[in-house]
């Protein structure tokens, strides 16, 4: 890793962390984010192993990789919403004309309760029962059942 001498007698190395990320930094990065190796990225890329493990040790590199991924699952959070809003109403269309003229009854009463439960989301109401239990011994309540006496003495002198 090191490399040289500078002029100023300091070390240098030959394979720093980078501080900016070069345009085939972020494609290391963006490989990164779609979950590629280091072997993959060193295919692609060309990089040596140990160039990119020190390129991925960069803070900018990591948030280039959070970066992209954010914008990957944004992308596909969008194309799945767009799906489901054009699929939605060819299939409760067809769930609607499965319930009015399907000839088998059990075939019109599924989907009856398919659009019942596409239609009206299930709701419940959970309650829950919390018993606290505590264990004393003997000598646990004793002081406070000498608390307990002193305090109705008090309350029947006054």
């Amino acid at each position: 890793m090191i490399d040289k001498l500078t002029n100023a007698g300091s070390l240098r190395l030959s394979n720093p962390v980078p501080s900016k990320l070069s345009p085939r930094h972020k494609l290391v990065a963006y490989l990164t984010a779609l979950g590629k190796t280091v072997t993959q990225i060193q295919e692609e890329t060309g990089y040596s192993r140990g160039r990119i493990v020190r390129i991925r040790q960069s803070s900018a590199f990591r948030l280039e990789v959070e970066r992209i991924q954010r914008e990957l699952q944004e992308a596909t959070l969008e194309k799945l919403v767009d799906r489901i809003i054009q699929e939605g109403h060819p299939t409760l269309d067809k769930l609607v004309e499965l319930r009015d003229q399907a000839a088998n009854e059990h075939v019109q009463l599924g989907a009856a309760k398919e659009l019942w439960r596409t239609l009206v989301p299930e709701r419940s109401i959970v309650r829950e029962d919390k018993t606290l239990r505590i264990v004393l011994s003997r000598e646990d309540l004793e002081p406070l059942i000498q608390a307990i006496a002193e305090d109705e003495t008090e309350t029947t002198e006054t």
